[in-house]
């Protein structure tokens, strides 16, 4: 039975979430903001197997106190696959939250 599920990460790279095996994930969302008061901050975001992910973004720039909605849309994520965080700059100030169906 599918569920909706939020994932949360913050601070540097990170895991975000990994797809059972056997089963498909659809991405609905994805929310990532900077709480610094004075540092941009520049994330990356990658889906795929491990040692093969394609990224989704590459140097996404934050800005100070802001937030940037990610996915416009859906993404088919598949058995095995890693939705990937990597904080460039901006540390423990960035956070995320992304939004799933799982095990379609």
């Amino acid at each position: 039975m599918a569920t909706f599920t939020n994932y949360k990460s913050s601070g540097a790279t990170a895991n975000v979430f990994t797809v059972g095996a056997g089963t498909t994930d659809i991405i609905i969302g994805c929310l990532i903001s900077n709480a610094h008061a004075t540092t941009t901050a520049v994330v990356d975001v990658s889906l795929g197997p491990s040692g093969s992910q394609t990224p989704i973004a590459s140097n996404v720039k934050i800005p100070p106190g802001g937030a940037v909605e990610l996915i416009h849309g859906k993404i088919v994520a598949v058995a095995n696959d890693i939705f990937t965080l990597a904080v460039d700059t901006g540390g423990s100030d960035v956070k995320m939250v992304t939004s799933v169906l799982d095990s379609v």
